[in-house]
């Protein structure tokens, strides 16, 4: 989910940078105009990898008391003691995990005349299925499916060693249900997964500020949380976990609701697209553009033909249908120069564009057509480049954005996490009196490698 929130971060900034120096100011609305549009959700898709020694290792520790308790059969009026001579082998395919492992068993009997006792060691393989439901209520089933003796169980009497297999046998078949209940505790006891996810899940209540200099949050709203069952493969077990999240840009800062943010539900699929899609969806005050733009272009000189002007007091705005900006100028003209133009996204080139921009200009009170050196020729041109902004050329700088971001991530969780950025494009653009709404669509491939599953739990330390 991390990965989501500074992707976000980069394409806004990127993306607000540019279309700031797209000017804007409005005339009075002509219409209202009633939108219809509704954005569809992110789908942040994550491959994980898991190196099988920390799922072992995981494993080994829940169950790692099992093996030092005694058992007692009252039946046989005997003592048996388990004890681990090695770690057990763990295999995870689907909702079931295959647990193979190598015990030692005593078997103690207290008798008036003698104490009996007989050594040996047992390889135990159980099979546990596990189930979550929609409220991450976790369960899970154990069974021992087979075992043998890897040393046969020897009785010894005095000086006398006499095999006992056949009672061992009886004894391991009596003794099973009080193993298999205790692994499926201590699984239990163990693996915490629907308090972990509801104190995980609050990071999101919190919106993020993309940029404290010029304002800008963003808030994410999980819906849905899917899992794929797991892949066995020799050194890893592997799966896909898929996040469905509402994301919402807003230039002030949202309020906070109190309370605890309510757990999404989970999902079990089968078949989930390779691609992770982020939408963000942004609300654009003008105001807001207008701090940043100033900030930008205030005092900006453009100059043609040995003619040259610079700007101050910019301002801008739009309406349902154009954009309008508006700046004061010095130098070999002097008064105000206006800009209207009509923007669109054009689908085909990936760009969003101002057409038909009308360059005016002001003196006294009265405006005229600007002088020729200004309407036609370099300025003109420079001017339209600041009103257009090819998507498709912020691509590599994204993925260098993302890149950084990710080698302080996989430093911090010891594990390898990367982002392959396939395209952005715009799936909406509607400018309304005062504000722009824009959707933004990214796809990407997202692939995380976990060698330590202890450091996931614990947050990104701010820098």
């Amino acid at each position: 989910m991390k990965l989501s929130i500074f992707f976000y971060s980069s394409i806004f900034l990127l993306f607000l940078t540019s279309s700031c120096s797209s000017p804007k100011k409005a005339e009075s609305p002509k219409k209202e105009v009633y939108s219809t549009y509704k954005p569809l959700p992110s789908q942040v898709v994550l491959h994980y990898r898991l190196d099988k020694k920390i799922i072992r290792d995981t494993f080994n520790n829940a169950i790692a008391e099992i093996f030092k308790e005694s058992f007692s059969i009252p039946d046989y009026d005997v003592k048996i003691n388990f004890y681990k001579t090695n770690d057990a082998n763990i295999e995870i395919e689907g909702k079931s995990v295959l647990v193979n492992i190598p015990v030692g068993i005593l078997v103690e009997k207290n008798t008036m005349l003698v104490d009996f006792k007989a050594k040996g060691v047992v390889e135990l393989t159980f099979i546990t299925k596990f189930e979550m439901d929609s409220l991450w209520n976790f369960t899970s089933k154990t069974d021992l499916s087979y075992y043998k003796w890897l040393e046969k169980p020897v009785l010894k009497m005095g000086g006398l060693q006499i095999p006992i297999e056949p009672l061992s046998d009886v004894i391991i078949s009596k003794s099973k249900a009080m193993i298999v209940e205790s692994i499926d505790d201590a699984i239990i006891e163990n693996f915490t997964i629907k308090s972990t996810i509801q104190k995980s899940i609050q990071v999101f209540k919190e919106p993020i500020q993309l940029d404290p200099e010029n304002g800008g949050y963003l808030t994410l709203t999980p819906s849905v949380i899917k899992l794929t069952s797991l892949k066995n493969s020799k050194l890893h077990s592997s799966g896909k976990i898929v996040f469905d999240l509402q994301s919402l840009f807003s230039t002030n800062k949202p309020v906070i609701h109190p309370g605890l943010l309510k757990t999404p539900a989970l999902r079990w699929v089968e078949n989930v697209n390779d691609t992770t899609v982020l939408r963000l969806v942004t609300q654009i005050n003008m105001m807001d553009i207008n701090t940043l733009v100033r900030k930008n272009f205030d005092g900006k000189e453009f100059s043609s033909q040995g003619k040259s002007f610079t700007m101050s007091n910019i301002l801008i705005n739009c309406d349902y249908e154009n954009i309008r900006f508006v700046t004061d100028i010095k130098g070999d003209a002097n008064g105000t120069l206006i800009l209207t133009g009509k923007p669109k996204y054009d689908k085909k080139s990936n760009t969003f564009k101002t057409e038909n921009i009308d360059i005016a200009f002001k003196t006294k009170n009265k405006i005229h057509k600007a002088a020729a050196w200004i309407a036609e020729g370099f300025i003109r041109k420079e001017l339209t480049k600041m009103m257009t902004f090819p998507l498709e050329e912020k691509l590599d700088e994204i993925q260098n954005d993302i890149n950084t971001q990710l080698k302080d991530i996989n430093q911090e969780y010891n594990m390898d996490l990367k982002a392959d950025l396939y395209s952005i494009t715009s799936e909406h653009f509607e400018m309304k009196p005062g504000a722009i709404e824009t959707t933004i669509k990214a796809s990407l491939k997202i692939e995380a490698y976990i060698k330590d599953l202890r450091k996931l739990g614990a947050p990104i330390q701010k820098k």
